[in-house]
């Protein structure tokens, strides 16, 4: 479930390699921008965006929207964005790194081609990997631990 503050954009226009990405309105207007068309969905509206097809989504309206997104098959699609939004958080988001977390997501940027995003994310990939960086992202994406009691 997220929300999209009023004429509030979404992410860079991105396929997934091998998921579905569905979105169902809650509440306000959510602008789809898929394969070039707009799409538009208002309350209990939903669509879905087949696997490998770029897309992109933003708030055009004057009020929140309320969405529940679901990608299939999901994979390590939560841990993408949890290291995402947390690498973005911390100044940590650059390209080796995002790099290796669009290889954990199975995503890519939809600017360039197909193939050459491919080769370009799997290069930076390469070079973060013998860098020695976890692309797995464990601060951002495992669990935080829970602390026993201790007397």
């Amino acid at each position: 479930r997220g929300y999209l503050p009023p004429h509030a954009s979404g992410p860079p226009r991105h396929r997934h390699r091998s998921s579905s990405e569905s979105f169902t309105v809650l509440s306000g207007r959510l602008t789809l921008a898929v394969a070039g068309r707009l799409v538009r969905l208002g309350p209990g509206e939903s669509f879905t965006v087949p696997k490998g097809v770029a897309h992109t989504f933003r708030n055009d309206g004057d009020e929140a929207v309320a969405v529940i997104g679901e990608v299939r098959p999901a994979a390590h699609f939560e841990e993408f964005l949890r290291a995402l939004y947390g690498l973005s958080r911390d100044g940590r988001l650059d390209p080796i790194n995002f790099a290796l977390a669009a290889r954990l997501g199975e995503s890519m940027p939809a600017g360039p081609p197909t193939p050459i995003a491919r080769a370009l994310i799997g290069v930076l990939a390469w070079f973060g990997d013998r860098l020695g960086r976890d692309g797995s992202f464990p601060e951002y994406t495992r669990p935080p631990t829970v602390l026993a009691d201790h007397p």
